[in-house]
């Protein structure tokens, strides 16, 4: 009974080495199925989802995804990202549980998994209702291009029960079709959904599995970590675990479990890390990469879901170790059989994807779908998926400007025609090059987008602005128009002589004052002035050798 994984003779002291001691199929408490002692739950044969409709569900008014076997779902902040995910696995557990009790009204007490206290304010903006032709929640799943066919389709309708406390279901087509027999199989997770990775407690009990599955399904997988690496070690499937962990990070991972519910109160998990020496380092001092990399990969070798719901999982993580997580996606959909949906902020992972990931840009509950993901990530990057509207008209300014204050102030003090405008700040003129992108973006969007360049002078001439322009954007210069301040920069408006008598009213004081500033400034004003154009004569605005006439 040894642990397999774990170097020396007492590396499984303390293993109790026993199938799961249960002897009833269901357990009491939560009406879960277990399977026959010394078996696993039968994995089925899985098809991934090749589509996902929502309507009504938080968030989302009506949303439609198509899905790949990786899908990562990127947006702003209150976009709709998690609340995919949230339908999906809202609709995946009620659906077993309405299986398992062969019941389509449920009281929420005994749901596996649920979003708030009272389950009719799941509903987008409004509460649901209780009537067939009420207002209701909806999650229709497609496992194939043929959506005519009933095999290949399963939607569930959520509406408030009559009894207080209680739902309802409408489940179409009816329960023959070979998806809703995949979706509503209960004796075994559909979706597993873990709304961030790590966060596991100090301590774990021995818990039967029953009462595993229970949280696994409810989104609180990571508070049963222990559990379920017992589970597997129970199962004989630790060295497999170790096989996926080490071969993904590079290191030799060797983990040990210690529980025995006879004399253990709590559960022991150690890992045995190759490039640190054999010293058995306790769970709760994992770092965070090899802790969600585990978790991952014990979750799916456990209950072997069809869908991996991550909800963020880049949390935290170095980038280093999120390019790892998406390896870890990969990995998993394509040897385990497990889709991955997971919802992120992160450029990283974004940009470390596999070929064939789908990527999916929410933005106020609803869906876009883009044909070129280059654009999307180019929006994560500038921190404006959030802001870019492909369906209302709008005007983007990109701007050399880190700190837009004095433009935003300028803008603020247009009529309304001006208020309707988004300031991308690109950190310096070299990366307005990014421009050539939003070039890209604009011919592809079905609403009227007008992009606007601005740079700061820099004591350049006309000529030589044209020259940049060029030089810069080359066959997409006709796509823009162009703000290039009068000034040397934009805060010359704010010091100009005109916009400070305009604002504290014209007097000989405030002329003087102005006078006395401008001269003792004179000798640092030149010598910004030849730094600039020294800079300018060397930036081939003049290929064939000449210059501007400035010395």
């Amino acid at each position: 009974d040894a642990n397999p994984g774990a170097p020396g003779d007492a590396a499984g002291a303390g293993h109790s080495g026993r199938s799961r001691p249960m002897s009833t199929p269901y357990d009491e408490q939560h009406l879960d199925p277990v399977p026959a002692e010394g078996t696993s739950p039968q994995k089925p044969t899985k098809q991934f989802l090749t589509k996902v409709r929502i309507a009504n569900f938080k968030r989302i008014e009506h949303a439609e995804l198509e899905l790949g076997p990786v899908t990562y779902i990127v947006g702003g902040n209150n976009s709709g990202k998690s609340s995919v995910l949230q339908a999906i696995h809202t609709a995946t557990t009620i659906a077993q549980l309405s299986q398992n009790r062969n019941k389509y009204v449920l009281p929420t007490s005994v749901l596996r998994y649920t979003l708030a206290t009272s389950f009719e304010t799941i509903g987008h903006r409004q509460i649901l209702g209780n009537r067939n032709e009420g207002f209701h929640a909806e999650v229709t799943f497609f496992n194939s291009e043929d959506e005519m066919n009933e095999d290949h389709i399963h939607t569930m309708k959520f509406y408030r029960g009559s009894n207080y406390n209680s739902i309802r279901i409408n489940t179409l087509p009816n329960s023959s079709g070979a998806l809703t027999q995949q979706i509503s199989n209960s004796e075994r997770l559909f979706s597993i959904y873990t709304p961030g990775l790590s966060g596991i407690p100090l301590y774990e009990e021995y818990m039967s599995y029953a009462s595993v599955f229970q949280r696994a399904a409810g989104g609180e997988a990571n508070y049963v970590f222990r559990n379920i690496l017992r589970l597997i070690d129970e199962e004989g499937k630790l060295e497999d675990l170790e096989n996926a962990v080490s071969k993904l990070v590079g290191d030799d991972i060797q983990f040990e479990v210690e529980a025995n519910e006879t004399h253990d109160f709590h559960i022991t998990v150690k890992a045995y890390i190759g490039s640190e020496g054999y010293y058995p380092i306790p769970v709760e001092l994992w770092g965070t990469g090899l802790l969600q990399i585990t978790q991952l990969y014990s979750y799916v070798i456990l209950f072997q879901p069809s869908v991996f719901l991550a909800d963020e999982p880049d949390a935290h993580l170095h980038p280093s170790r999120q390019r790892l997580l998406a390896s870890a996606f990969d990995d998993i959909a394509e040897n385990y059989g497990c889709q991955v949906i997971a919802a992120t902020h992160s450029e990283h992972l974004i940009s470390s994807r596999p070929e064939n990931t789908k990527l999916i840009w929410m933005r106020e509950g609803t869906s876009v779908l883009h044909e070129d993901p280059d654009l999307t990530e180019l929006l994560l990057h500038l921190g404006c998926l959030d802001s870019i509207n492909p369906y209302e008209d709008q005007t983007i300014i990109l701007t050399e400007d880190e700190k837009t204050e004095y433009l935003e102030t300028a803008i603020m003090s247009l009529d309304d025609k001006g208020r309707n405008i988004t300031i991308i700040p690109s950190y310096g003129v070299g990366n307005l090059i990014v421009g050539r992108m939003f070039a890209r973006l604009k011919e592809s969007f079905p609403s009227k987008m007008q992009i606007i360049i601005h740079r700061d002078r820099d004591f350049l001439t006309d000529a030589e602005i044209e020259a940049w322009k060029k030089q810069k954007y080359n066959e997409d210069v006709d796509k823009f128009e162009y703000f290039i301040t009068r000034y040397s920069d934009i805060e010359g408006y704010y010091c100009s002589l005109d916009h400070l008598t305009q604002a504290l009213g014209d007097s000989e004081q405030l002329r003087s004052i102005y006078s006395n500033f401008l001269a003792g400034f004179e000798t640092k004003a030149r010598a910004q002035f030849i730094e600039k154009r020294k800079a300018a004569n060397s930036s081939g605005f003049y290929p064939s050798g000449g210059n501007s006439g400035f010395t």
